[in-house]
């Protein structure tokens, strides 16, 4: 079972000429009566897409053994949202040059790779949205991690190599 108010981080495989998505995801699995899972998507392509999710899970109702279940689920189904929304949000966009179910399952999301943030933050593409998540996420774990390291060196990119 997660550690109540931890963070994941998940990436997508790299698509052609799409980019490749990288996601944080919440979960505080002690948090009673209403246990929360979040998600913050990142997609570098030429449009740089960003999408976010809370799931609240209240558990006031049900008795105490009962409500002990592993709330993994809650991690699993935060994964699941956002395979589907990227996607979604991915055949919306380009839809004139792909056909309607080809995107389906192209947003693949396996887990744990620290560095996929350390990449967002020093490529400096999402510098707003990594300050938005920074004042919304109910994780102070994740809070503190990206103020940390939200202040890494950016990268530079030169076209002309002269």
């Amino acid at each position: 079972m997660p550690e109540s108010d931890n963070f994941y981080i998940y990436i997508g495989s790299y698509l052609n000429g799409l980019g490749r998505a990288t996601v944080i995801i919440t979960v505080d699995t002690k948090a009673r009566p209403l246990a929360y899972s979040e998600y913050f998507a990142f997609l570098e392509n030429d449009d740089l897409i960003y999408d976010e999710l809370r799931i609240d899970l209240n558990t006031s109702n049900v008795p105490r053994d009962i409500a002990n279940f592993d709330l993994s689920t809650m991690v699993d189904d935060s994964v699941s949202q956002a395979e589907q929304r990227l996607s979604r949000k991915l055949r919306e966009k380009y839809k004139s040059y792909l056909p309607n179910n080809s995107l389906s399952k192209l947003i693949d999301l396996s887990s744990n790779d620290e560095n996929a943030i350390f990449r967002l933050i020093m490529r400096n593409k999402f510098a707003e949205k990594i300050d938005r998540v920074i004042k919304i996420t109910k994780s102070e774990k994740l809070r503190s991690f990206l103020t940390k390291y939200k202040t890494l060196p950016k990268f530079v990119y030169h076209d002309s190599l002269t």
